[in-house]
């Protein structure tokens, strides 16, 4: 089970998975933070973005679960946002998740790379650490008489 640490920061914000997890300890802390990362999305850095490159981008643009329009994100993060990220670890000790990326201005959830690990923090309070999955081997092959994958 999920330590539920007190991550609490200068300002007394408690991240919303840790009241949650006080309120509900049978559910586990990542299935409440997964949930909220897909219901409020995310905001990713520019250093975040950056950490991203090379790695598994979203390949849809016709249909999307983002809430935030790719016109409004600017090109960088409209082309270069990550598929999906795992989470893990983090003051809670949050068991290796998978959750797909929502893009959203708005949330008050960012990828970022906080002393030179990427992390989600909710509010400038990190709720955990992130990785990003490398990008598949056949990603910019050509198949026979067919555009690059």
């Amino acid at each position: 089970m999920t330590t539920i640490a007190n991550a609490a920061n200068q300002s007394g914000f408690t991240p919303t998975a840790e009241q949650y997890a006080r309120r509900y300890p049978d559910v586990p802390m990542e299935v409440i933070l997964k949930e909220d990362l897909l219901r409020l999305g995310l905001t990713i850095t520019p250093a975040g973005l950056a950490a991203a490159r090379d790695k598994r981008q979203q390949a849809y643009y016709l249909f999307s679960y983002n809430i935030s329009d790719h016109k409004d994100m600017g090109e960088d993060l409209s082309t270069g946002a990550p598929e999906d990220i795992l989470f893990r670890g983090g003051p809670y000790g949050l068991r290796r998740t998978s959750v797909r990326v929502v893009l959203n201005e708005a949330s008050p959830y960012a990828l970022d790379v906080v002393d030179g690990e990427t992390v989600i923090s909710q509010n400038g309070v990190v709720v955990a650490d992130a990785i990003y999955p490398d990008k598949p081997v056949y990603y910019g092959r050509s198949l026979r008489r067919r555009p690059p994958v």
